[in-house]
C-alpha cells in the first residue's frame, strides 16, 4: 500500500522497466546547489513528461482572435442561442400532458410512423392556426399554442432521428442510439 493506502500502480521491476523504456533517471532531491548540466537535464526530463501529459500546451492563437479566455468550440452545438423561456413554455406542454394522460404517453403510440408523423404535424398546425386567429392560450391547457406546436414539430423531429420502433416501447427515448446521424454544426463564412 501506498501512503494513501492504495495499491501501488506500479511493481518495482514495472517501474524500473518503466523508465529504463522511457529514459527516466533518478532526480537528485538533496539541496546541495545543481550544476547547469544537472539542471538542464532535469528540465529536459519535465518537459518530456510534461509532452507527454499534454501540459503545457499553448494554444495556437491566430491574429484575429483574441488573446484572451480562448475556448475551442468550432464544431460544437452552441446551444447558448435557445430561449429559456421558450424551453420553459415547451416544458410546461410536456408537463401538462404528463398529469392528462400519463408520463411519456406520447411514445407508447400504437400507429406505424408515417401516422404517428401526420398526427403530430396535425396537432401542430392546429396550435398555429388558433395563433394565426389570435389566441395566445391554449384554451384547455392554458398553455401557450405556440408551445403546443413546438412540442409536437420537436416529437417529429425525435420520430425523425429515433424511429418509431423506440417510441413504441416506451423506453428511456433520449438514451437509444440515433438511426440518422445529426448534421454537422454549420461553420462561418470566411
Amino acid at each position: 500500500m501506498n501512503s494513501f493506502g492504495e495499491a501501488p500502480m506500479f511493481s518495482k521491476d514495472e517501474y524500473a522497466e518503466f523508465e529504463r523504456e522511457n529514459d527516466i533517471k533518478p532526480i537528485n532531491v538533496d539541496y546541495a546547489p545543481r550544476s547547469k548540466e544537472e539542471e538542464s537535464d532535469i528540465e529536459r526530463r519535465l518537459n518530456k513528461l510534461a509532452k507527454q501529459l499534454g501540459i503545457g500546451d499553448e494554444p495556437k492563437v491566430s491574429a484575429d482572435e483574441p488573446k484572451e479566455g480562448l475556448r475551442y468550440n468550432k464544431n460544437k452545438i452552441d446551444l447558448s442561442q435557445l430561449s429559456p423561456v421558450a424551453q420553459k413554455t415547451e416544458s410546461l406542454v410536456f408537463q401538462y400532458g404528463s398529469n392528462k394522460y400519463a408520463r411519456d404517453n406520447w411514445k407508447k403510440f400504437k400507429v406505424n410512423e408515417a401516422d404517428a408523423f401526420l398526427e403530430f404535424l396535425q396537432c401542430a398546425k392546429r396550435h398555429l392556426m388558433r395563433y394565426e386567429e389570435g389566441e395566445w392560450l391554449d384554451e384547455e391547457s392554458k398553455q401557450v399554442h405556440l408551445a403546443h406546436a413546438v412540442w409536437n414539430l420537436n416529437r417529429i423531429i425525435d420520430l425523425y432521428y429515433y424511429g418509431a420502433s423506440h417510441m413504441k416501447d416506451g423506453k428511456d427515448l433520449y438514451h437509444q442510439p440515433l438511426r440518422t446521424p445529426l448534421p454537422e454544426v454549420p461553420q462561418k463564412k470566411e
